[in-house]
């Protein structure tokens, strides 16, 4: 097997770029540039990225209750006795970040004669804004490079994967451009905060609206952990808290209900998420109490994911056109009208979806 790349080695590329390639004074073109971007990229590539076995790996988007997201990830994933794992702990990730960030930022900018691309290439920035495509020419920035192998390639690890954003999660940022996508393709992951992949890989693939309430899940999810607590060392010991056994990100635990909602023709209309441990909805436009229908918003079917895998959006509208029924969320029972009065055997009329 051939020996890891150090960070050393990639100071050493980047800073020799120009003279080993026979570059004289001035800017690049764009060309030259993801050139240079595609080099840098297949050698940070061949760092080290292996990960305890058994490890818990926790992304991060944003912050907490005024409190910077990551320095609360660092204190969970480093106390002792934790078996968190984040970014910053690969050698890799570690060049991304702090002095090291800012002597790799410092090499590309030399290269390029333009701290604007330099800016780009690290971190995907356009002056003040991050855009949702993040990086230059064809190649991601390495923010995103560097985040996708820790999410998406990472195996021997703990199948839950936590992802701590208690605030909004806004789309140009590195979880929504690429991490939320790589965990779907990572076959080690099989949880995210507790919940089954599945079924949130069916609400992020239902276009705009999806991503928005798949993000909504994972901050509200988030939410629960933080609570109202602004002390970092008291956040960082409930996160850990939260993904260690029996904690709300547990998938034992059960600690969220989550289901998919449809209007009247079958289509996606949002989800209910619910916290079994504070007996509430976190995420609901359509559930009042225990009823399955909210007469204020219209006719529409909620299905729990082991009944909205099963059914196809023909079923969800023929359901409706019978006799306005609607999929019970306790043993795929269909329930009838506004107060969810249960219709026993209705639901065999349903085969499942081809």
């Amino acid at each position: 097997m051939a020996e890891y790349l150090t960070q050393d080695d990639i100071f050493e590329f980047a800073e020799n770029y120009r003279s080993a390639n026979g570059l004289g004074e001035g800017k690049l073109t764009d060309e030259q540039i993801a050139k240079f971007v595609g080099e840098l990229q297949e050698r940070i590539a061949r760092m080290d990225y292996s990960i305890p076995k058994g490890s818990t790996i926790i992304g991060y988007s944003g912050g907490s209750n005024g409190t910077p997201v990551w320095k609360i990830v660092q204190e969970a994933a480093h106390a002792e006795g934790s078996t968190g794992f984040y970014i910053s702990d690969l050698p890799a990730g570690q060049l991304v970040n702090n002095k090291a960030r800012t002597r790799l930022e410092e090499a590309i900018a030399k290269i390029t004669d333009d701290e604007k691309a330099a800016s780009r290439i690290l971190g995907g920035w356009f002056g003040d804004a991050r855009s949702a495509w993040s990086g230059f020419g064809e190649f991601v920035s390495l923010d995103d490079f560097v985040s996708a192998k820790l999410m998406g390639e990472s195996t021997g690890v703990s199948g839950n994967f936590v992802v701590f954003s208690p605030e909004e999660i806004a789309e140009n940022r590195v979880f929504a451009c690429t991490e939320a996508q790589k965990l779907f393709e990572n076959g080690s992951c099989r949880y995210i905060n507790g919940i089954d992949k599945e079924f949130l890989r069916s609400v992020y693939s239902r276009g705009a609206e999806g991503r928005r309430a798949f993000y909504q899940i994972i901050s509200e999810t988030s939410k629960s952990v933080a609570l109202s607590v602004s002390d970092l060392k008291e956040q960082s010991g409930l996160l850990r808290k939260a993904f260690g056994k029996g904690g709300v990100f547990d998938p034992a635990s059960s600690s969220f209900r989550a289901g998919l909602c449809f209007d009247s023709q079958g289509r996606f209309a949002g989800v209910d998420l619910f916290s079994n441990g504070e007996g509430r909805y976190l995420v609901s436009s359509y559930s009042s109490g225990s009823k399955l229908v909210d007469p204020s918003s219209g006719d529409f079917a909620r299905l729990e994911f082991k009944d909205a895998s099963r059914f196809s959006q023909e079923q969800v509208r023929q359901a409706f056109r019978d006799s306005s029924v609607f999929l019970d969320e306790a043993g795929g029972v269909i329930s009838r009208g506004f107060e969810g009065t249960v219709l026993d055997g209705v639901s065999e009329r349903f085969a499942p979806a081809a």
